[in-house]
């Protein structure tokens, strides 16, 4: 058995994909188009895992199963410590309610099929209720793992059957890259995050794998191509855009280009090959795991810290980030690459993080004890919309608060006059339109509260409140 050839830039050229995502998501606007380091990541991965395929197909010596146990080995370790770590830890220090949502990312972070339900649960990648995951950035992950799921046994058949990797290489490389162009229009989610429009970029990785370098090793390329590619991927972070767009072709091809020509005997190679890039390249996939999970959990704790400088809070981010990734790497991904036992830890993992999930499910309060009296809101008793609000039964907002329903009397009171409450059996004297701020009054109108209000001295301060509030939409 032949083993791979080490490449140190391919380490350095990890680096210039993560630290671009993690600035990226620190919220600096001059790399808006930094989350294309994932694009970076798809060429690495497509190539390095190709070349390990087709090298063991060629020798004969190809097995599904050890590929997939060499995965779980090299992936699902670091995987699972940093969402048992956040499981732990997260809970005890943010606010309470948000631990529900954590729980519903679980899973599918860890079963790689997060992506699917994030294109299903969040949608929008750029904002929304996807910026407060903790597994968000994980979904690349998922979309990777469902490539490998197939792509070995196309390489295997094409081999068998055609005695070359080529042919179906190009051709899911053509097809999913044509999705992408048709389908970047019809809906960007889609686009972004599931795997039919992401395969040509892994596919690519694949296709330079295959490419023999000394077939077409030139010293002219060897020379200025990878520093085409350098400046195709950097122009990509900074002048891609703050969503998804054509400008994906940009890292992608600059990656194939360095991947391909890049080595340390020129200037790009040797640069990328540098102690720096190569140690920060090792650190990469456990930074990739750690960044998101503690950015987002600053954003959880925004109120205390809104006094530090935001500038401040983002290094600190940076600087955690790569103290618990060479952790990470250091005891959990060097000790567990290729340890016999690894199998084993990864499913006891996977029954201690599943355990931890099933117990906040079940067990985990997200009410805080309450020494106030229960509060009564009238929203949904005076509001007159068509369709009622039914709050969640775990919406923290409504805990300890009495909400009566509004009279099936007053069911149809858009239809008509709306809702009118008569006191002493008197003509009603006040009309009160608003919104949710107009409903607030509500309840002092109907027991004559209000007007005893504003017939006394307040009158002037209530009147302005009032008008301030008024809305069209409702009429009590």
């Amino acid at each position: 058995m032949k083993n791979l050839q080490y490449r140190p830039e391919i380490d350095g050229l990890r680096t210039l994909a993560v630290v671009p995502v993690i600035l990226y998501h620190l919220g600096y606007t001059f790399i808006n188009g930094g989350y294309y380091g994932v694009d970076v990541f798809f060429v690495i991965s497509g190539y390095l895992i190709t070349k390990i395929l087709t090298q063991s197909i060629e020798e004969e010596r190809f097995s599904m199963f050890d590929f997939w146990m060499r995965r779980v080995k090299r992936l699902l370790p670091a995987l699972l410590t940093v969402v048992s770590v956040t499981l732990i830890v997260v809970p005890c220090l943010i606010f309470k309610p948000v631990v529900k949502e954590i729980l519903d990312d679980v899973f599918p972070a860890i079963f790689s099929y997060f992506n699917i339900h994030a294109f299903c649960d969040f949608g929008n990648y750029w904002g929304g209720k996807s910026n407060n995951s903790f597994f968000l950035h994980v979904w690349s992950l998922s979309a990777e793992e469902q490539f490998y799921l197939f792509y070995p046994f196309l390489l295997f058949f094409s081999f068998k059957y055609f005695k070359n990797f080529y042919r179906i290489v190009v051709f899911i490389t053509l097809c999913s890259f044509v999705f992408f162009i048709f389908y970047l229009k019809i809906n960007r989610d889609f686009t972004f995050y599931m795997l039919p429009t992401r395969i040509w970029e892994l596919s690519i990785g694949g296709l330079v794998s295959l490419i023999s370098i000394d077939s077409i090793n030139k010293p002219f390329l060897s020379k200025y191509l990878p520093m085409v590619g350098v400046m195709a991927v950097l122009i990509s972070y900074f002048y891609g855009g703050a969503i998804i767009s054509k400008y994906v072709v940009l890292p992608v091809i600059g990656a194939a280009m360095i991947v391909l020509f890049a080595s340390p005997n020129n200037t790009v190679g040797s640069f990328l090959s540098t102690k720096f890039f190569v140690i920060t390249g090792k650190l990469s996939y456990s930074a990739y795991l750690w960044h998101w999970p503690i950015i987002v959990f600053f954003k959880n704790i925004d109120y205390q810290t809104h006094y530090v400088n935001k500038n401040i809070i983002n290094a600190f981010i940076f600087i955690l980030t790569f103290f618990l990734a060479f952790l990470s790497y250091t005891f959990i991904e060097n000790k567990t690459r290729n340890y016999k036992h690894t199998p084993k830890i990864v499913i006891a993992a996977i029954v201690v993080v599943s355990t931890i999930t099933f117990y906040f499910f079940n067990y985990f309060s997200i009410y805080y004890n309450d020494n106030y009296n229960k509060l009564t809101d009238y929203f949904r008793y005076y509001n007159i919309s068509p369709t009622q609000v039914i709050p969640d039964k775990n919406n923290a907002i409504s805990y300890n608060m009495d909400m009566p329903i509004r009279p099936e009397n007053f069911s149809e009171a858009y239809k008509n006059e709306g809702i009118i409450t008569r006191v002493n059996n008197k003509e009603p004297e006040l009309i009160l339109f608003g919104d949710s701020h107009g409903v607030m009054w509500a309840y002092c109108s109907s027991k004559n509260k209000l007007r005893k209000i504003i017939d006394q001295k307040y009158r002037k301060v209530a009147s302005e409140i009032i008008y301030n509030s008024l809305q069209m939409g409702r009429v009590i």
